[in-house]
């Protein structure tokens, strides 16, 4: 009797939802977690031709083939009807107005069709995922706002390569990836001057739905397709130096990032990011100063979300980096205890003329003064030290690894 009764309020509420949706709103399957609406396109000619009957069936054999939880529906509405959309923020409302999540609609004439979308649960653009190295090797995700309009149009008949982007853009903002990365790789669509948009959409949409699939490798390939064809696109970068640094590909993962914090020198998660990249090669220094500076940022930030991560950032890198620079500086004096007892007083001259010589920038005037030195090692792993990080702030990263290694050998020789 009490379940009879319930499933009966729950009727009732459902017949009131309905009946409080405008008259032009269709039924969508109620097992959908994604609407689309769908509009008969406006024609300025003679000839009728049933368009939005045609993307109705093409999205529902997608859909249904893919068991993709989405309704595709047509409004009840007339092109002459004063509630038919002119511009995309007129559409967004409509779709609102249906509970649908995507709006399709547009024009024909006697010469041409003119398609156009619109998501309506994203504001004017989409949010992504942008990636940032954490602790570890694992990779943190951050949602994060993008330039990728949420609406176009298309001009032409509508192609299945664009029903394919339109289904795979949806199946990703539903969480069906899977079936996003299939559909996204069956579009056609690439980049050039008249659809930078589209490109952008399909993607980084492809990227983010490889990443959530563990596909880590396809998804940077995607990022590089769009970084040769936009090497100033910020988002791609990030996601890009993640996916390096998540396959401990240090070097790569810096360059991106160095590129990253040209176009955005405020960025903290960069900032965070190379952090990180920096303690992995043992630039603790370094590391240490991208950390300090990225705090400097973070704390005007009030954000509860900026709170969160400059709190989980601070705790585990800053004092891995403080660990490391104290044992670093541990084993050179124990080298220099161990190697210049009997030359003592003659050694800290020269040192403090090297040291002198190098905060002025005067690297090979260092050199001159080290090669007066009856034994070199400390001082030359100072100096080398030095010389990597400089190698590395100009950009020179391979050289600066070649440096590294330098100090790894001369620590093995003094050992000796």
């Amino acid at each position: 009797m009490i379940t009879g009764l319930f499933f009966t309020i729950q009727a009732i509420q459902i017949n009131q939802q309905r009946s409080a949706l405008p008259d032009f709103c269709p039924s969508f399957s109620e097992a959908a977690v994604f609407h689309t609406l769908i509009l008969p396109f406006k024609s300025f000619s003679d000839k009728t031709m049933p368009v939005h009957q045609a993307i109705r069936t093409r999205l529902n054999l997608m859909a249904d083939s893919l068991k993709l939880s989405i309704s595709n529906e047509i409004a009840q509405i007339k092109e002459s009807d004063s509630r038919y959309p002119d511009r995309f923020e007129d559409a967004a409302e409509l779709a609102q107005q249906c509970g649908a999540k995507l709006i399709i609609w547009g024009n024909l004439t006697e010469d041409a069709v003119l398609t156009r979308y619109k998501f309506t649960d994203e504001g004017d653009r989409f949010t992504l995922n942008q990636l940032s190295a954490s602790e570890g090797a694992t990779i943190s995700v951050i949602p994060t706002l993008t330039n990728i309009l949420t609406e176009g149009e298309l001009l032409g008949a509508i192609e299945q390569s664009m029903i394919s982007l339109l289904l795979g853009v949806a199946a990703n903002r539903i969480g069906d990836d899977q079936e996003a990365v299939m559909l996204l790789n069956t579009s056609t669509i690439h980049n050039d001057s008249s659809n930078l948009n589209l490109f952008l959409l399909k993607a980084m949409h492809l990227a983010d739905s490889q990443f959530k699939q563990g596909q880590l490798e396809n998804s940077e390939i995607t990022l590089s397709e769009v970084l040769k064809a936009h090497p100033d696109y910020f988002l791609a970068r990030m996601n890009r130096s993640a996916l390096h640094f998540k396959a401990q590909n240090y070097v790569p993962a810096l360059e991106d990032l160095n590129i990253a914090l040209n176009l955005n020198p405020s960025s903290i998660i960069a900032r965070y990011t190379r952090a990180k990249t920096f303690e992995a090669l043992e630039f603790y220094d370094l590391a240490s100063e991208d950390l300090h500076l990225a705090d400097s940022i973070a704390f005007k930030d009030t954000t509860t979300f900026m709170r969160q991560y400059r709190k989980s950032m601070i705790s585990f890198t800053e004092l891995k980096i403080k660990e490391n620079i104290l044992v670093l500086q541990k084993e050179i004096r124990v080298l220099k205890r161990e190697t210049y007892k009997s030359q003592q007083e003659n050694e800290n001259v020269l040192n403090t003329l090297i040291q002198t010589n190098l905060k002025v920038g005067d690297i090979e005037g260092a050199k001159t003064v080290a090669s007066k030195l009856k034994n070199l090692q400390p001082s030359t792993l100072d100096l080398i030290r030095l010389r990597y990080q400089a190698c590395l702030i100009n950009g020179k990263t391979e050289e600066a690894l070649y440096w590294k290694n330098e100090v790894l050998i001369k620590a093995e020789a003094t050992l000796r």
